[in-house]
C-alpha cells in the first residue's frame, strides 16, 4: 500500500490502516474503485467477484520485484474491473542462491520477522521459499494484529519454455477498535467502544502456470489458479454485535496465445485468449442473514498492436464475455 500511495494518479483508502482492506482508486472512481481498478499478481486476479477490495496484505513486499501500472481502460485485454486501470504486481524469481533473514522491532510491541531462500540450478530447475510473520498491538485499544505469510514456488525452465507451481498461505488475526466521533476522540483517541470486535482471515492459493514457444513467432501461455479464503469475525453496528462468516473460492483457467508477426519494417503484436472463472461466495451474518452467490464467467478476447510509424502505434481489440 505504501508503495502505491507514492505514485501519482493513485488514491488509497485504507479502512483499517494496515493495508488489509485498502481500496486503490485510479481515474477518480472513489467509492466504487474496488470494482473498477484491477489488481493482478503475476497476471493473476486479486480482485473479488463480490466487489470487495482485494487483500493487498496477501502480497508481502519482500516478494515483489516490481509493480507495473497501466492507466486507462484495459477491458479488452483484462476484462471486468479494469475500467480505471490495471496494477500488476510482479514477484521475484530465483536467479542464484540467496538467503535473507530480517527482524524488525517497533513501538506498540511490534515485531516483524522475514526470511527467504532461493536458488536456480544448472539444469533449469529453481525454487523459492519465503515467509513473513508480524505481530503488533497497534495504536488503538483492541487493535492487536497477528499476521503470517508463507510462499513456496518450484519451477523449471527448458529450451522452449518454462513451468512452475506455487502455493501461498496467509493467516491474519485482527482486533477491530471501531470508529469514534469527534467528542470521543477528544476524550481518548485510543479508546474503543467495541472491545470484542475482531476479524480473522485465512487465505490459500494454488497456482500452476507455464509457457511454450510454438515457433519463432508464437508463444502459448496459460495458468490454472485456485484461491479460497475464510473470514470469521464479530462486528458491532449501532451497538449490536453481529457474528460474521465469509467463505470465498475463486478458480480460473487462463490460456492465451501471443504472436509477433512481421508488418512492413516492424512487427504486429497479437494476443488472443480465453478466461474461464468460477466463483463461490457465502456470507452468514446474524444481522443480515445468509447470502449465497455462484458466478460463472466465460471470456474470449483478442488484442492487436499495429505499428503505424516510428513513434505511433494503434491498439485495437475486443472481448466477449458471458456471465
Amino acid at each position: 500500500v505504501e508503495v502505491l500511495r507514492g505514485r501519482g494518479g493513485i488514491q488509497i483508502t485504507d479502512l483499517y490502516g494496515d493495508g488489509s482492506r485498502a481500496t486503490v482508486s485510479m481515474r477518480g472512481f472513489g467509492g466504487n474503485a474496488a470494482a473498477n481498478t484491477l489488481i493482478l499478481v503475476d497476471g493473476r486476479r486479486l480482485n473479488n467477484s463480490d466487489l470487495g477490495s482485494p487483500d493487498l496484505n496477501s502480497v508481502d513486499l519482500k516478494d515483489v520485484e516490481r509493480v507495473e501500472i497501466l492507466r486507462g481502460s484495459a477491458g479488452a485485454l483484462y476484462g471486468d474491473q479494469a475500467v480505471g486501470g490495471v496494477i500488476n504486481i510482479i514477484t521475484r524469481a530465483a536467479e542464484t542462491f540467496s538467503l535473507q533473514i530480517e527482524q524488525d522491532i517497533a513501538s506498540y510491541r511490534g515485531s516483524d520477522s522475514r526470511f527467504s531462500v532461493a536458488n536456480r540450478f544448472v539444469g533449469g530447475a529453481s525454487y523459492r521459499l519465503s515467509g513473513s510473520f508480524r505481530e503488533t498491538d497497534n495504536y488503538r485499544d483492541n487493535n492487536h494484529q497477528r499476521y503470517g505469510n508463507l510462499l513456496a514456488r518450484i519451477g523449471h525452465e527448458f529450451e522452449r519454455g518454462d513451468v512452475f507451481a506455487e502455493f501461498q498461505q496467509t493467516r491474519e488475526e485482527l482486533r477491530l477498535p471501531g470508529s469514534l466521533f469527534d467528542d470521543e476522540i477528544e476524550q481518548d483517541r485510543k479508546q474503543t467502544l467495541n472491545p470484542d470486535d475482531f476479524l480473522d482471515t485465512d487465505t490459500d492459493v494454488v497456482r500452476v502456470a507455464g509457457s511454450l514457444d510454438l515457433s519463432e513467432s508464437w508463444v502459448l501461455r496459460g495458468e490454472v489458479t485456485d484461491r479460497w479464503s475464510e473470514s470469521d469475525g464479530l462486528l458491532t453496528v449501532t451497538g449490536f454485535g453481529s457474528s460474521l462468516l465469509i467463505d470465498k473460492r475463486h478458480r480460473s483457467v487462463n490460456p492465451r496465445l501471443q504472436g509477433r508477426l512481421p508488418f512492413g519494417t516492424r512487427f504486429l503484436l497479437l494476443t488472443m485468449g480465453l478466461d474461464w472463472e468460477w466463483t463461490e461466495f457465502e456470507l452468514e451474518s446474524a444481522a443480515f442473514g445468509v447470502t449465497d452467490d455462484d458466478q460463472r464467467i466465460q471470456n474470449f478476447y483478442v488484442l492487436g498492436n499495429v505499428p503505424l510509424a516510428e513513434h505511433w502505434s494503434l491498439d485495437i481489440g475486443g472481448r466477449h464475455a458471458r456471465v
